[in-house]
């Protein structure tokens, strides 16, 4: 549906933004920009074939030079609440050069140079997305990797454009339509999308499910913040870890993070059987043989704690040094308490590939407040 809320939308999708944005001020006017000039696209256009995004590009051209005649036409349009008006104006009070809006305007829109993109936004096309809601579609949208840089924004405009269809309710006025995963590859190149943050707690009820991968913590820090990534992990099914290098601690950190901290409880029975064994070793020392020689005898044989002495004797420690031995252990157990159940190099060993072009045997996932560690067993001679 052709609604200045969904002009908006598009031109958020192509606009990339970053958590450290200095100056947000130029990303958020050329994303208006951007969509004044769709609304102007879509209003002013002489021929359906000219109505898609490479459009664009000659658009920003005339108003770069400030065309009067194509700026009389956008003041004049007053559909989209008056979208291409407001793009008009503020070309028209543009200082221009480096530094500008329309300068910004002119670097989220670069993709749109490249000939095969030019050539393949401008084809007329059957798709319909609404079928991933209300029907069923299996869909493949594939950059190759060396253009997934300079072309990146086309798949985050894809992604949020499918993110919001799903959110959009059923003929039959659904919230929850047909099911819907998402898988990300490289979620990194799409830049922020606050829509993705929302989307992993709140896209259920819609039927939409992300699975974004990326290659370590820090990347999914950078785009959101810290507490914007917590909040993927906080809001996800299940978050699974696997092939993490040595070197990169944050992730190790994290994923010790979400391992949880031992309590007494898990260590009672290993607590418990220590101290018996304390006990009983003490009452060992404890022991003193009688004098009379039968009954000495007897208690060799059958005195437990007499047999016990024997055999530290015999066991090449020591009583003393048994009791210190025992005394470490005691306080070794105890300083696991709050510790973390899987310490950084801990991790590193279980996920660890096996070598440079081999994929990692193990995964780990976590869910809620649990997590398992998976043994992938991949087959690499089939």
């Amino acid at each position: 549906a052709e609604t200045s809320d969904n002009l908006h939308m598009l031109a958020d999708g192509i606009v990339t933004r970053s958590t450290y944005d200095t100056q947000p001020y130029f990303n958020n006017s050329a994303a208006l920009v951007i969509a004044g000039m769709l609304a102007y696209i879509l209003e002013a256009a002489s021929t359906e074939g000219e109505r898609h995004l490479g459009s664009l590009l000659p658009l920003l051209d005339l108003m770069q030079a400030r065309n009067d005649a194509l700026l009389d036409e956008m003041f004049a349009c007053t559909r989209f609440r008056n979208l291409a008006s407001k793009a008009a104006n503020r070309a028209l009070n543009e200082s221009g050069g480096k530094g500008s809006v329309l300068d910004t305007v002119e670097t989220q829109l670069k993709w749109l140079t490249y000939e095969r993109m030019a050539e393949w936004v401008a084809q007329s096309s059957t798709l319909d997305l609404h079928q991933l809601k209300n029907g069923r579609m299996t869909l493949f949208l594939v950059i190759p990797p060396d253009q997934l840089a300079a072309q990146g924004q086309f798949l985050r405009l894809f992604t949020r454009l499918t993110m919001s269809i799903m959110q959009q309710q059923t003929p039959d006025g659904l919230d929850m339509g047909t099911p819907c995963l998402m898988v990300l590859d490289e979620f990194y190149s799409l830049g922020r999308m606050n829509e993705a943050q929302q989307a992993a707690a709140q896209m259920r009820k819609y039927g939409l499910h992300l699975w974004p991968f990326l290659q370590n913590w820090g990347q999914l820090t950078e785009l959101y913040g810290r507490a914007g990534a917590e909040s993927f992990t906080s809001g996800a099914d299940v978050t699974c870890f696997f092939g993490i290098g040595r070197t990169d601690e944050d992730t190790l950190a994290k994923v010790s993070r979400l391992s949880g901290k031992i309590t007494e409880d898990e260590l009672e029975e290993d607590i418990l059987n220590l101290a018996d064994e304390i006990e009983e070793h003490n009452r060992a020392l404890a022991y003193e043989p009688p004098k009379d020689p039968l009954l000495h005898l007897l208690s060799a044989m059958f005195n437990p704690y007499a047999r016990k002495r024997r055999d530290m004797s015999a066991g090449g420690l020591s009583p003393v040094v048994r009791s210190e031995h025992l005394a470490a252990q005691a306080q070794l157990l105890r300083s696991k308490i709050a510790k973390p159940r899987l310490a950084p190099d801990e991790i590193f060993d279980l996920v660890k590939k096996p070598g440079a072009n081999r994929p990692s045997e193990k995964m780990i996932l976590y869910r809620g407040k649990g997590f398992e560690v998976i043994d992938l067993n991949p087959d690499l001679d089939q």
